[in-house]
C-alpha cells in the first residue's frame, strides 16, 4: 500500500514539472510585453518596418525621397525614409488635418486643416515658419509651385488663396461662386489650376487670371474628389456611382484661352 502510494506521488510529481509552468521573473514579463507591443513584431514578408500612431490619413514622400510623411489623427509624422526612425511630430493644428505637400527641394512641408489654417513647416528642425490663416473656413488640399516660391491652399468651403512661401503673406484669394474648391496643382511651367466641384459639375480655375470654365456635366451622380496628376496634366474625378473619369488639362486650358 505504501510502495503504491509512494508511486502515485512521484508520478503526479512528475506530471507536475512539466505541466505546471514555472514561475517568471518581472523583468521576463516585461521583455515578453515589449516584443508583442513592438511596431516590428510579426512583420509581413517583405516589410522594412512598421511606423505611425493614431489614424493613419495620408502617406508622401519628399521629393528627395529622405522623408516620409504620415497624416495622422494626431499630427504628421515625419520619418527617415531609409531606416525607419522617427524624426519629428508636427502639431499645431486644433482641427482635423486635410492636406499635406512637400515643397520641391524637400525643405519645407505644408499642411491644411479643418481649423482654417495652413501652416509651412522646416523639415530639418521640425519648427513652424508660418500659420497662414483664412478665418471661418476649412482647408483641404495644398500644393508648392514648381520653384517652390508660391504655395496654394483651398478651402472645401469655397475659397483659394495664394501665399509667398518666404514671407507668409497672402498674394491673391479667389472664391468660388458656388460648389466646393477640393485640388488645386500648379502645371510645369508655374500656373496653377483647382477644381471646383457643385454636385455632378466641375469647374476649372485658371488661377492666375482668375477665370473659370466648365470641365463638364454628366457624371450619374455628385462627385466625390478629384486629382491632378503631379505635372498638372490630367485630373481624374470620382462619382459616389462608381465611375472614374479622367480628363485631359491641355485641352481643356487651351479651350479656356480660346474663350477670351
Amino acid at each position: 500500500m505504501k510502495k503504491t502510494l509512494f508511486f502515485t506521488f512521484l508520478i503526479l510529481g512528475i506530471i507536475s514539472f512539466y505541466l505546471i509552468p514555472l514561475p517568471i521573473s518581472a523583468r521576463d514579463v516585461t521583455e515578453t510585453f515589449r516584443c508583442y507591443d513592438s511596431p516590428q513584431w510579426h512583420l509581413p514578408e517583405g516589410v522594412k518596418a512598421r511606423i505611425g500612431k493614431g489614424s493613419i490619413i495620408r502617406l508622401q514622400y519628399s521629393p528627395d525621397g529622405n522623408v516620409l510623411a504620415v497624416m495622422s489623427s494626431m499630427g504628421i509624422w515625419l520619418y527617415d525614409a531609409h531606416s525607419g526612425e522617427e524624426r519629428a511630430l508636427l502639431s499645431g493644428h486644433t482641427g482635423l488635418i486635410l492636406g499635406m505637400s512637400f515643397s520641391p527641394d524637400s525643405r519645407i512641408i505644408a499642411s491644411g486643416g479643418t481649423d482654417g489654417t495652413t501652416r509651412m513647416w522646416d523639415i530639418a528642425t521640425g519648427k513652424q515658419k508660418h500659420t497662414l490663416t483664412v478665418p471661418r473656413f476649412r482647408i483641404g488640399d495644398v500644393s508648392f509651385s514648381p520653384d517652390g516660391r508660391v504655395l496654394a491652399s483651398v478651402s472645401i468651403d469655397g475659397t483659394l488663396s495664394l501665399w509667398d512661401v518666404v514671407t507668409g503673406t497672402q498674394k491673391r484669394t479667389l472664391t468660388a461662386r458656388k460648389g466646393t474648391i477640393w485640388s488645386i496643382s500648379f502645371t510645369p511651367d508655374g500656373r496653377p489650376y483647382a477644381a471646383e466641384i457643385d454636385a455632378n459639375v466641375i469647374h476649372l480655375w485658371e488661377v492666375a487670371k482668375g477665370t473659370r470654365k466648365k470641365v463638364f456635366i454628366g457624371q450619374g451622380a455628385s462627385v466625390s474628389n478629384v486629382a491632378f496628376s503631379p505635372d498638372g496634366g490630367t485630373l481624374a474625378s470620382a462619382s459616389v456611382d462608381g465611375t472614374v473619369l479622367v480628363w485631359d488639362i491641355a485641352s481643356i486650358a487651351n479651350a479656356m484661352h480660346s474663350t477670351q
